[in-house]
């Protein structure tokens, strides 16, 4: 009986620390719990303190008639449990008088809207601390300039992404030993960063950001992105699949491994004495379209060295510059220029590998302007033909097939990434 009653107040104990808080009264100190942290939506009872790190935090359509402002307080920590901001009607802004600044530390999960930290000064940042798992829900706009991810557990914390995210000021940072799942919805941010031992799984979404750093042994899933530049000190963990969709130039600036990587920006450089290996790579170039790949015109030969450490590469309307190849054999194509400073590369089509017995033919595709069926010519045993989009989606993947109906593919130039018992061959096609 004594157990028993002790575990009843020990649970209601637990229950009691845990209190929902609502913004009420527009303009306000976040201190000023008698006036503004009510217990109801709306209410006019108050609690008798600030919220704690126990405490779920609500801004709805109850708290704020017109445009209003929280001013936090500079010597006091402004922390919850989950924190609610998506059914606000007019905007609210964090306000500090630090000038750095103003941090929300949230212990659980996080659901915002466009009207939540509108015209905040200087700007907010919020640090989402948790022990197991969280989601967030964001449709913000550019006031909120940071979102840090961090776990207080040592092993993997779960994050799970359920809406888009997307402000153009933002830094979004996960921290160490983070499972990030962004669900398929995409991230649009100023910088995007990862701590070391993350797993990011970022199937079937699409980062944009100007700049992204992974840090050590970051485990990464699908990864789609247009950045400007990109720092993957991944210590030779390759990154799965990296696909590269700027309008015109981005930069890998640090030694980087990757089983894929797809190209389809006008210009890809290379910071200076960096190595990069690469599994598979695509470069989207055309006799309209050229791609450049060099080290920023540093004017150092043999700068940049690219190993590939699977396949060879087949490209062609390329300009290259000081960048050094080893590993499986790299064609350039008859159409590339050759600016200096390069070694390793053939500037001639690509050919077929060689046996030590008989030489095998190239591998023939026709015709290359489809409008139902296509059909792959190889002496060779085709293993695999996967089929990519210009912009580096994996479309579709068959096995041991001569001939492919197109006929419900969407117009425009695909990508036929063809595997034989003997080689890899690349092979452009355009669905009419």
């Amino acid at each position: 009986m004594r157990i028993i009653l002790t575990l009843t107040l020990l649970i209601s104990t637990l229950l009691s620390w845990s209190s929902d808080f609502y913004w009420v009264g527009n303009d306000g100190q976040w201190s000023d719990f008698q006036n503004h942290w009510a217990t109801s939506s709306g209410g006019t009872e108050f609690h008798d303190t600030v919220p704690s790190k126990f405490d779920n935090v609500f801004f709805d359509q109850n708290s704020v008639d017109k445009t209003a402002a929280i001013v936090l307080d500079e010597n006091a920590n402004t922390v919850c449990a989950n924190l609610d901001a998506s059914q606000l009607q007019f905007e609210l802004a964090i306000n500090t008088p630090l000038s750095f600044g103003s941090f929300i530390t949230v212990h659980g999960d996080l659901k915002l809207n466009p009207f939540f930290a509108a015209n905040s000064s200087p700007q907010l940042y919020i640090d989402i601390i948790y022990s197991d798992s969280i989601s967030i829900d964001i449709e913000t706009n550019n006031d909120i300039i940071g979102i840090f991810l961090g776990a207080e557990k040592s092993a993997l914390g779960i994050v799970n992404l359920q809406s888009d995210l997307r402000s153009d000021e933002m830094n979004f940072h996960i921290a160490e030993k983070v499972n990030f799942r962004s669900n398929g919805y995409d991230i649009n941010v100023q910088s995007f960063s990862a701590g070391d031992s993350c797993h990011l799984d970022v199937s079937n979404s699409r980062i944009t950001t100007s700049s992204i750093e992974l840090s050590n042994s970051v485990q990464l899933t699908d990864f789609q992105s247009e950045f400007e530049s990109i720092t993957c000190n991944t210590n030779g963990v390759p990154l799965s699949k990296l696909t590269v969709n700027p309008s015109f130039f981005s930069e890998i600036n640090s030694n980087s491994s990757f089983d894929t990587l797809i190209v389809n920006s006008k210009w890809l450089a290379f910071s200076d004495s960096i190595v990069i290996n690469i599994g598979h790579l695509v470069v989207n170039s055309s006799s309209t379209d050229t791609v450049a790949l060099n080290d920023g015109f540093r004017g150092i030969a043999n700068n940049i060295t690219i190993n590939f450490t699977k396949n060879s590469f087949c490209g062609d309307y390329l300009i290259i510059q000081n960048i050094k190849t080893i590993g499986a054999t790299a064609y350039a194509g008859d159409n590339s220029q050759d600016n200096g400073g390069n070694s390793g590369w053939i500037f001639n089509n690509c050919i077929t590998a060689i046996d030590e017995d008989q030489f095998s033919d190239p591998i023939q595709v026709y015709p290359t302007n489809v409008e139902d069926e296509i059909h792959i010519i190889s002496k060779a045993n085709i293993r695999e033909v996967k089929i990519y989009s210009s912009d580096g989606a994996l479309i579709d993947q068959i096995d041991t097939s001569q001939s492919i109906n197109m006929s419900a593919y969407k117009a425009g130039i695909y990508l036929l990434y063809i595997v034989t018992n003997k080689e890899v061959s690349i092979q452009r096609v355009r669905k009419i």
